[in-house]
């Protein structure tokens, strides 16, 4: 269903600027400079806007590398394109299928044909340029040059996050969002359309950095909760509670001989080597603190609550810092929510309703 919704996207997306500039191209440029020239300027700009549609329509509906995958995206759009080209373009321009064909200029016409081409393997094409580490925050590039290439083996990646709709920001505590975890391109959860609560999942996650979660012994009821309806300061340790219902997603993490061997429902098993699953999860958790940048400073519902969610924070930023593979002198670092580290003073927490 991802599939088809990123390729109806994409298709959107091209044929909405193909519309408007072939409407200027006709009553401006072709009254100048003729059909086929008028044509051929066209073409570059297309050509970007293809490359921008097709990242955008791939990272917005989280569709994984895998090449079947992605030509799927790029063929949904091209038959999407063709049928409203033989359908609304000729009946606006009062032509028949043949007369279409006939009217095409013997230069501009293959070109046009190529960039049908390319919008059907564009989504792929975008897919095999590794981002710039230029783009992401400065934790995710120092994860990227310390462990490069391990995180395109694992990947664990939000979709969709979010607050809680019809709740103020500074009140929903918790991120909500889907789940994508691939493994070599290919899907192994595709929890794209659930609501899990992204950044109790986050800790979880931080916790299997050291330590095995099976059903004997866990670090958490769920590895992504639904829901996380308090957090709990215990005496004496340095671990939050955070209790939630019984639903999520959940999976065994095992850790030897320098592997760690995650254990689906149904039996399903890979095996990732430590570096790989410690840049997966660092991944993730870069991705949900930063969806918090710049929003209004949470409001913890009294000084109980508060404590609780001072663990929480105090608890994220050890693991997170802990599980870098580099170090810095210098002032200790910075906890999730710092003002000092993020504008806005960013805090994380979870919340059942998103009410604290």
């Amino acid at each position: 269903m991802r599939t088809l919704k990123a390729g109806g996207f994409y298709f959107v997306l091209v044929f909405g600027a193909g519309f408007a500039l072939g409407a200027v191209r006709v009553l401006y440029v072709v009254p100048i400079v003729g059909t086929r020239t008028a044509e051929l300027i066209e073409s570059p700009i297309m050509l970007v806007v293809t490359v921008l549609a097709a990242r955008r329509a791939v990272r917005r509906f989280a569709i994984p590398p895998a090449p079947s995958r992605r030509i799927a995206v790029g063929l949904i759009a091209l038959a999407l394109l063709l049928l409203a080209e033989f359908t609304l373009v000729l009946s606006l321009r009062g032509l028949t299928i043949g007369e279409y064909f006939d009217s095409r200029d013997p230069v501009s016409g293959p070109v046009y044909l190529a960039m049908l081409g390319v919008l059907a393997l564009m989504p792929l094409l975008v897919a095999r340029k590794a981002a710039p580490t230029g783009d992401l925050p400065p934790s995710a590039r120092g994860l990227a040059d310390g462990v490069r290439g391990a995180a395109t083996v694992l990947s664990i990646r939000p979709h969709n996050l979010h607050w809680l709709a019809g709740t103020p920001a500074q009140k929903d505590l918790c991120a909500h969002g889907g789940l994508l975890l691939t493994h070599e391109g290919q899907v192994l959860i595709d929890d794209a359309d659930k609501n899990w609560a992204l950044s109790a999942a986050a800790l979880m996650l931080l916790r299997t950095l050291t330590s095995d979660h099976t059903p004997q012994s866990r670090v958490g009821d769920q590895l992504f909760p639904c829901c996380g309806h308090a957090m709990f300061v215990q005496p004496g340790r340095d671990e939050v509670w955070i209790p939630g219902c019984a639903n999520g997603r959940d999976w065994q993490v095992l850790h030897g001989e320098g592997k760690v061997s995650l254990v689906f429902e149904g039996g399903r098993q890979v095996s990732v080597s430590q570096a790989e699953w410690r840049a997966a999860v660092l991944e993730f958790s870069e991705a949900v603190e930063g969806f918090y940048a710049g929003n209004a400073r949470k409001q913890p519902f009294d000084a109980y609550d508060a404590a609780g969610f001072e663990a929480f924070r105090a608890e994220w930023a050890r693991r997170r810092d802990a599980a870098r593979p580099w170090r810095f002198p210098g002032p200790a670092p910075s906890r999730p929510g710092d003002r000092a580290a993020r504008p806005g003073g960013i805090e994380l927490g979870c919340r059942e309703g998103g009410s604290l």
